[in-house]
């Protein structure tokens, strides 16, 4: 991602969601992987690159070179969140509404949202859980040749947006839930 202006760098009320780590960090590496999974745009700085980065997060950490520290344009701050805070804090559905579904699809890549699309307008009720972003790898592969019945654009969404029909419902992370698919 493209950093910001330096006003943004060290502002406890920056424009994006502002993720302060370190390229040797797993739980920086995660967080920044569910971010992406979830089509969650993000600036990054790796305060390894920058001192006045390594001072920010020791002043908003009480001294402690806490990583990854979040911080988002409401000003909350997440300290070495898990993937479940993050999925909360961006208010994604991750319990399903009802208790008992007709069908349930694991994985919510191309062949798991046609199936929930069919399934559903059969009149089932359908769950689809997903621990990653929708669409599955192909949804987040940059250019995706000869997919049949996709020959241009973002297949991720094309395919939320086909799948969304009354009875089917996607939940993200290592979770179940329900909702429009596209939420």
């Amino acid at each position: 991602m493209a950093r910001k202006t330096n006003g943004d760098l060290y502002n406890l009320k920056p424009s994006s969601i502002m993720v302060y780590g370190a390229v040797w960090c797993p739980d920086c590496k995660r967080a920044k992987q569910f971010f992406g999974e979830q089509c969650v745009q993000y600036n990054n700085v790796d305060i390894d690159e920058d001192p006045k980065g390594i001072a920010f997060v020791e002043t908003i950490n009480d001294g402690k070179r806490i990583i990854p520290t979040i911080i988002f344009p409401d000003g909350e701050i997440l300290v070495e969140p898990s993937n479940a805070q993050l999925a909360q804090k961006l208010g994604l559905k991750t319990s399903a509404q009802r208790s008992y579904y007709d069908t349930i699809v694991i994985g919510g890549g191309p062949a798991g949202l046609t199936s929930a699309l069919y399934l559903a307008r059969e009149g089932l009720d359908v769950l689809v859980i997903e621990r990653a972003g929708l669409g599955g790898q192909a949804g987040i592969t940059q250019t995706l040749d000869n997919f049949p019945g996709f020959d241009e654009g973002n297949l991720r969404w094309r395919i939320c947006r086909a799948s969304w029909t009354p009875g089917a419902q996607v939940r993200r992370g290592n979770f179940t839930g329900a909702g429009s698919p596209c939420d």
